[in-house]
C-alpha cells in the first residue's frame, strides 16, 4: 500500500514544508523532489501532478487536525471540559498546520474541486462532534440547548469567523486571552442555570 511506503511519506512530509514555504502556486514538483532528496521521477511514481500531491497534503493535515481534536476531547468526561478541549485544540492545531489553515481561510484554491468537498466534509464532522458534546451536556443537565444541531453549526461558524482576527491580528498572549474569553462566553451561555 503506497501510504505505508517510506518514500511516499517522505514526499508528503516534504511537500507540507515546501507548500508552507512557497505556497501552492509557486511550489513545484522540482522543489519537492529536491527538498526530499529524490528524483522528480520518484515523485511522479506516486503522484500525477502538483495538484495530486497538494490534495494528499491537505488530507494529511485534515487528519492531523481531526486526530488532535478527538484526542483532546477524549481526555475529558464532562461536557464543559470536552467543549473547551474541542475549541482550544481546534484553534491551536489549526494555527500549526499551515496548509489546511490556508485552504480553510482562503478562496485561492476554489479551482481545485476536492477543496470544496473537503471543507464541506470537515465542517460536517466538526458540527457532528460539537452536537454530540451538546447532547451529552443536555443529558447530564450541564447544558440547556434546545436545538443542538443549530447551536453546533453556530459554534463552528463562529470559530471559523475568529480564525483570521485571532491568528493574524493577535499576539500569542492576546490569542490565549481572547480564546479563553470566547470559551468562557460560549460555555456560560450554554450552561443550565442552577436554580432550574
Amino acid at each position: 500500500m503506497k501510504e505505508e511506503n517510506s518514500s511516499y511519506r517522505l514526499i508528503i512530509d516534504t511537500s507540507r514544508k515546501v507548500f508552507g514555504k512557497y505556497g501552492f502556486r509557486k511550489a513545484s514538483l522540482d522543489d519537492i523532489a529536491k527538498e526530499a532528496g529524490l528524483s522528480k521521477t520518484a515523485v511522479y511514481y506516486y503522484f500525477k501532478n502538483k495538484e495530486d500531491v497538494f490534495q494528499e497534503v491537505v488530507k494529511t493535515e485534515a487528519e492531523i487536525l481531526k486526530t488532535n481534536i478527538l484526542s483532546s476531547v477524549s481526555n475529558f468526561s464532562d461536557p464543559k471540559g470536552k467543549l473547551k478541549a474541542y475549541i482550544t485544540s481546534r484553534m491551536n492545531t489549526l494555527r500549526n498546520v499551515s496548509i489546511i489553515y490556508d485552504v480553510f481561510k482562503t478562496e485561492l484554491f476554489d479551482h481545485l474541486p476536492f477543496i470544496d468537498q473537503l471543507r464541506e466534509e470537515y465542517q460536517k464532522e466538526e458540527v457532528f462532534l460539537v452536537q454530540q458534546i451538546l447532547e451529552e451536556g443536555n443529558a447530564k443537565e450541564t447544558f440547556e440547548v434546545s436545538n443542538t444541531e443549530l447551536t453546533a453549526e453556530t459554534i463552528v461558524t463562529l470559530l471559523k469567523g475568529l480564525e483570521i482576527p485571532l491568528f493574524i491580528n493577535a499576539s500569542p498572549d492576546q490569542l490565549e486571552s481572547k480564546l479563553n474569553n470566547f470559551i468562557h462566553l460560549i460555555i456560560n451561555g450554554l450552561t443550565k442555570p442552577k436554580n432550574q
